[in-house]
């Protein structure tokens, strides 16, 4: 796990170094918008369990950081 506020750093640079044709290809890829995924990275939207795998899928940004409600970090552990 990252250090407490670490990884929501991490996410606003990731997203801001993008380029829009990049954040766009990324919005396609997960099958949402640009404008959704700007508010997941700079404003801690709250994803879905699926976007949750998508993002980690094509980001790597772990799906229990996303949503520790879902996947907490002791079972994802177990489970790699």
């Amino acid at each position: 796990m990252y250090p407490q506020g670490t990884l929501r750093l991490f996410m606003k640079h990731y997203w801001k170094k993008l380029s829009n044709k990049e954040k766009l290809d990324l919005a396609i890829a997960a099958n949402t918008t640009k404008e959704y995924l700007r508010q997941v990275f700079l404003y801690k939207k709250k994803v879905g369990a699926v976007m949750a795998l998508t993002l980690e899928k094509l980001t790597g940004v772990p799906r229990y950081e996303l949503r520790p409600d879902i996947y907490p970090p002791e079972e994802y552990k177990k489970a790699s």
